[in-house]
């Protein structure tokens, strides 16, 4: 007769250092095209919100194989300090079988109890922690090119988000990505032409924008990006203010292998911090990923003068696709990803779902 599952709780391990090492190798999937890299980016990653979620109200578990010894699953639980109602069920990882699944299903349903035991009314996932790091399930179609995975995307197999479902979670907050082909630098051309009269008129305003300073001096404009953020994403799901260190580690570490010439920093005529915009340039894609606008300058131009800048940078480049990533839907920014159909020809949409289950 086989044995139960085994679960293993981090805070009942003495040799928390062993649980974090296996915690943070396991994956079962790796991307397609990102082998090699995506590994040992994760577990980095991993291993230091495990060394941050020592700080937290959080907890760990891992399923193992009594037969083999090798482990089925893991998932990580975790309550904000600004809302002790909603906690995060993340880090979840299950390999691709039935005894993964039944693995997973074990280790959600324990995530679940120690979040209501402690007083939460809902739980929010797949999301690490919070929307400063990895959150969302991919959707996807049964067919066609929209199913390729990107490496800057939330990529998992279907059975996770199928767990998810199992368990009773539904979805709670939808996201796109929008691609596009741009056939010319006309299309540039005639978008920037768009953009030209709101980026006049903010620098007429005496806004100053630049591009950010890569390499060492990126810590000082990371600091400005920080607080705009801060500032910008309030609404966020599950949003909290987390240190900066947290931040611009993760940050430092992934610019590094980035094209982000295209990025760009607002600033007041006083030399206040007004807006960021990042983007990079992945071979001959430009992946226009965040703008945020501190909410006193908001709905004046500077989103559209920023990225009249970025525009001009990919003509010059003549970058020849183009993605608006991960957009909430109903979010401002989702009339810019739609906007750019007007130029260029649409090429797909990917979409992702935020996750919820009520659990009082």
């Amino acid at each position: 007769m086989q044995k139960s599952i085994e679960i293993i709780t981090r805070s009942s391990e003495t040799a928390s250092e062993q649980f974090d090492k296996v915690f943070s190798s396991f994956f079962s999937s790796v991307p397609e095209g990102t082998a090699g890299v995506y590994p040992s980016s994760r577990m980095n990653y991993t291993s230091l919100l495990l060394k941050f979620g020592s700080t937290r109200k959080s907890e760990f578990w891992i399923a193992i194989d009594p037969a083999s010894s090798n482990v089925l699953a893991r998932v990580g639980a975790d309550i904000p300090m600004q809302r002790q109602e909603e906690g995060s069920v993340g880090f979840f990882e299950c390999q691709l079988s039935e005894l993964g699944r039944s693995a997973g299903l074990l280790l959600l349903a324990r995530a679940e109890k120690w979040l209501h035991d402690r007083g939460v009314k809902r739980a929010i996932g797949p999301m690490d922690f919070n929307s400063w790091f990895q959150y969302r399930f991919k959707l996807r179609p049964k067919e066609g090119d929209a199913a390729v995975d990107h490496p800057w995307e939330p990529t998992s197999p279907d059975i996770h988000l199928e767990v998810f479902a199992q368990s009773g979670f539904s979805e709670s907050i939808r996201f796109s990505s929008f691609f596009f082909e741009v056939s010319g630098r006309e299309i540039w051309d005639a978008y920037i032409a768009r953009l030209s009269s709101d980026h006049a008129r903010v620098l007429d305003e005496g806004f100053q924008i630049r591009g950010l300073k890569w390499g060492a001096e990126l810590i000082s404009d990371l600091k400005h990006i920080f607080s705009l953020s801060n500032a910008a994403f309030p609404n966020n799901p599950m949003f909290e203010e987390i240190p900066f260190e947290i931040f611009s580690s993760m940050t430092m570490a992934s610019s590094t292998n980035l094209n982000g010439g295209g990025s760009r920093i607002c600033f007041t005529k006083n030399g206040d911090p007004a807006a960021f915009l990042f983007a990079f340039v992945s071979g001959n894609t430009v992946v226009y990923k965040t703008v945020a606008v501190h909410p006193q300058f908001q709905a004046i131009g500077i989103g559209n003068a920023l990225t009249f800048e970025l525009c001009e940078f990919c003509r010059e480049l003549d970058v020849k696709k183009s993605v608006g990533a991960l957009i909430r839907s109903g979010n401002n920014s989702e009339l810019i990803g739609r906007g750019f159909s007007k130029f260029a020809v649409s090429s797909g949409q990917h979409e992702y779902i935020l996750m919820q289950k009520e659990i009082a």
